[in-house]
Parts: structure tokens; sequence; C-alpha cells
């Protein structure tokens, strides 16, 4: 179950990172949405949810049970080889961590350069 909205400055921080990727269309804000927004490009369809956390140094299990609704929604997508089905989760100081979201769990994927967001310090 989720604590409320997700965070309008998450999702402000992501764009400038999926807009690397793509062109980034939203979904209506709801509850039922499967993401906040797709990315599409010549090679992909890309589903989003963005998650911000206090925990961000936690293992991919752990954060696959905290965010378990985020990721449910996210696996009704249907599977094809052309789509992914991604969560991203931020840290209150604009630090991210993505992971692709399989059948089987969740896979961490590298970090984009920046990994940070617009405004935020560099590590």
């Amino acid at each position: 179950m989720t604590r409320g909205p997700v965070s309008e400055q998450a999702i402000t921080w992501a764009l400038p990172i999926a807009a690397q990727r793509g062109t980034v269309y939203f979904f209506r804000p709801d509850r039922e949405s499967p993401c906040d927004f797709e990315i599409v490009s010549s090679r992909e369809v890309v589903f989003v949810r963005v998650k911000r956390t206090r925990c961000f140094h936690r293992t991919a299990e752990e954060l696959e049970a905290d965010c378990r609704e985020h990721v449910l929604r996210l696996r009704a997508v249907p599977k094809a080889p052309s789509i992914s089905r991604e969560l991203w989760v931020c840290s209150r100081y604009g630090r991210w961590r993505f992971f692709r979201v399989t059948e089987a769990g969740i896979e961490e994927l590298p970090v984009p350069v920046p990994a940070t967001s617009p405004g935020q310090a560099a590590a």
C-alpha cells in the first residue's frame, strides 16, 4: 500500500534523465495507472514508475518489498522484447537507483550519466 501521492519533485527530477532516452509521455495521475510516464524511442518503450524513499541504500529485494504495489502494477504491463518496465527510486537528496522489473523480481540497472538530478550536488 502506498502512503501518499508520488512526489512531484521526484518526477520533475526524473524528466531530464528520461528525456535523454527518448520522448516522454505522461500518464494521468491515478492510483490505478501502471506507471507515471513512458519513454518512447525507436528501439523501445519504457514504462517508468518513480518512487521517492528515505531508505535509499536497501537491497533490491528490500526495495521490491517496499514498492510492492508499484512493482505489481508495472508487471501488469504486457511483456514484449521492445517493452521495458522500470522502477526509478529517488533519495530525498536527488540520488537515483534504477531497476528493471521482471517476472522473477527486480534487477538493478547502471546509473546513467549524470547520476544526480538538476540542482543537486554530485557526490
